[in-house]
């Protein structure tokens, strides 16, 4: 996986660096290692983009039935993460 995460941040366009961080983040909670997953998520960047790839996670696992998990994941979406998007929103 580290050569996936080394393409990933290599590309330069960051809406493209964010895909990449997703995919591979969503890919390492699909073959079930969740920390790793979340820890990938919280490289990304962009806090919007950061808040999306943990919701896309647990979404993933309240769609699979998994509501401690799905429960377990949102609760790394910290309160300082939501506050930070709020202000780059408003300063957009």
């Amino acid at each position: 996986m580290g050569k996936a995460l080394e393409l990933a941040d290599s590309i330069d366009n960051s809406y493209w660096k964010f895909v990449a961080f997703m995919n591979v983040a969503i890919d390492r909670v699909a073959m079930g290692d969740r920390t790793q997953g979340i820890e990938i998520a919280n490289r990304i960047s962009l806090v919007e983009n950061r808040i999306e790839a943990l919701e896309a996670i647990a979404t993933q696992y309240a769609e699979s039935g998994q509501y401690e998990l799905a429960l377990d994941v949102a609760r790394n979406i910290q309160p300082a993460d939501n506050i930070a998007y709020q202000l780059e929103f408003r300063l957009d």
